[in-house]
């Protein structure tokens, strides 16, 4: 999973897919007044945290990306990788039609998709990596699917 000797070549790919993690953070708009206006969950984190935790997860996606790239010989990597993107495309997506369309239902089934792409990647990374590979994937896991079990109250409260 690591290499002692990175090339400049390497680290511009680490970079290239740090960016392409933070990529949904882009599309990301916040409309204040429409989300004040929803009845929230119990659990409900504060509004400051949840940028802090985005930023951590997508730092160890970019990581987990370049460690697939860094494998992409191998079949279950180009598998990884082609689910990589999507998930990016579905991060994305999530945050468009959460605070721009102010679909509910819709990016509830987003965010499904969202736990289901990261458990198979999950399961991919251990069977190229290890175990070593939990680190970079489980937060995002759990991080995703306590954002379907929030997104799911939110839908029912506000529906």
């Amino acid at each position: 999973m690591f290499k002692n000797n990175y090339s400049i070549s390497d680290l511009l790919v680490l970079l290239a897919f740090i960016f392409l993690a933070f990529l949904p953070s882009f599309f990301n708009y916040f409309d204040e007044s429409w989300y004040s206006s929803l009845k929230k969950p119990a659990l409900t984190p504060p509004n400051w945290v949840i940028p802090i935790i985005w930023s951590l997860l997508f730092s160890l996606l970019g990581f987990t990306g370049f460690c697939f790239w860094q494998k992409r010989s191998s079949p279950p990597a180009k598998i990884a990788l082609m689910l990589y993107l999507i998930l990016i495309f579905l991060l994305c997506s999530w945050s468009i039609v959460f605070f721009s369309f102010k679909l509910l239902g819709w990016s509830l089934i987003v965010l499904g998709l969202i736990v289901l792409i990261t458990s198979v990647l999950t399961q991919i990374g251990l069977i190229i990596f290890g175990r070593k590979v939990l680190f970079a994937l489980v937060p995002l896991l759990l991080w995703t699917s306590f954002a379907f079990y929030l997104n799911l109250v939110f839908y029912s409260l506000n529906s």
